[in-house]
């Protein structure tokens, strides 16, 4: 109702965006989110949340643009890195995924989908010894996370 009186009320775009993507409209989701960047060009969760949709449309390219718009103005969100890396691994690019994770990593030791992305990465890289060490450290922390869809 918020948005048919005030359609530049930011935070109702952001929360109708979340609710499409959460019912998998994700092509419908990604216009919510860029009219909140329209209305607050620096929203750290619309830049995540409309990288991740891209992402999850399979457009990494565009992924990357919003991501890098979010660590911009925000450098030390792990999650926006760790998404980052995985973009960067789809995009075939391991070397840069690599440095991506160890950024997360390095802001929260504990992210699970890094550390396992990590590991998948080094094994593209052909880099087998660190792979193991990465999946394996992955493996033992992963009853601790759970995963599924998630936006912020």
């Amino acid at each position: 109702m918020t948005l048919l009186y005030d359609p530049t009320h930011a935070e109702a775009w952001y929360i109708k965006g979340n609710c499409l993507y959460q019912q998998e409209k994700t092509e419908e989701a990604v216009p919510c989110y860029e009219k909140v960047l329209a209305i607050d060009p620096g929203s750290p969760k619309a830049l995540y949340n409309r990288g991740v949709a891209f992402a999850d449309l399979g457009d990494y390219s565009k992924a990357l643009l919003s991501y890098d718009a979010c660590i911009a103005e925000n450098p030390d969100l792990g999650i926006v890195w760790t998404n980052k890396g995985v973009a960067l691994a789809a995009l075939g690019k391991y070397d840069e995924s690599v440095e991506a994770f160890d950024t997360a990593l390095h802001s929260n030791p504990s992210d699970v989908w890094a550390l396992n992305n990590k590991g998948l990465s080094l094994g593209k890289l052909g880099r087998d010894r660190e792979a193991a060490e990465a999946l394996g450290k992955a493996r033992e922390m992963a009853h601790l996370k759970p995963f599924g869809r998630q936006v912020w």
